[in-house]
């Protein structure tokens, strides 16, 4: 997924990351790539990460004042 300029940035304040997100990794949409985290920072203050996400426009109309973003957690399995 590559950024343009016609896509959508939102900033993402959370207190923790649970998955290990970083920059490049993929937003998901019922399973479906629309867009990606393209910045982490981490205040002075150290309360809550901050995210920029890159949604790509084709999915902004997805986007709402309410959205909420889940962090995912991921494992492995083994047998």
């Amino acid at each position: 997924v590559d950024a343009a300029e016609s896509d959508f940035v939102v900033k993402v304040k959370t207190p923790h990351v649970l998955s290990p997100v970083m920059v490049g990794s993929p937003v998901l949409y019922k399973g479906y790539v629309v867009g990606l985290v393209e910045d982490m920072n981490l205040p002075k203050n150290g309360k809550n990460i901050l995210l920029t996400v890159n949604i790509r426009e084709e999915y902004a109309h997805l986007l709402r004042s309410n959205t909420i973003f889940w962090n995912l957690k991921t494992f492995d399995v083994d047998f």
